[in-house]
């Protein structure tokens, strides 16, 4: 794949999500994904996560705010926006509104991720979320 074609991976995936057309943005995922970060083997795997994120965030948004291309990799930097309207992993809905960042680390091979890595801000998340507090804003 050529560097532009890389660069605009990433675009064209979370374009499919944000659409809600989750079949274009699974067929942009190998079969046989490596998810490093979560241990998970296969689309399969993946897409019973990912899933479930987007069960409990209906509305979750991704905006791409940069690309780094070295060679089959990308390195992305995203903020994800979402309402929490449904149990997101045993936490119970809140109607509340959050923000957050994410790191992701990806291998591309015929236009599609092969192996991913993700470093996610769940705490502020979570915390936003009204399901955790941190101790630093905490009053004792």
């Amino acid at each position: 794949m050529s560097t532009e074609s890389l660069r605009s991976y990433p675009h064209r995936l979370y374009a499919h999500w944000n659409s809600g057309d989750m079949d274009s943005f699974y067929a942009m995922i190998d079969e046989d994904v490596h998810d490093a970060g979560g241990h998970l083997r296969g689309r399969e795997q993946v897409r019973a996560v990912l899933d479930a994120v987007r069960a409990a965030l209906p509305d979750s948004q991704y905006t791409v705010e940069q690309v780094i291309v070295d060679g089959e990799w990308l390195a992305v930097r995203l903020e994800i926006t979402g309402t929490q309207t449904g149990d997101l992993f045993g936490w119970p809905a809140t109607g509340r509104r959050t923000t957050w960042k994410e790191m992701r680390y990806c291998r591309i091979a015929n236009d599609k991720t092969v192996e991913h890595y993700a470093v996610l801000d769940n705490f502020g998340m979570l915390e936003q979320l009204g399901h955790v507090r941190s101790p630093a804003r905490s009053t004792w």
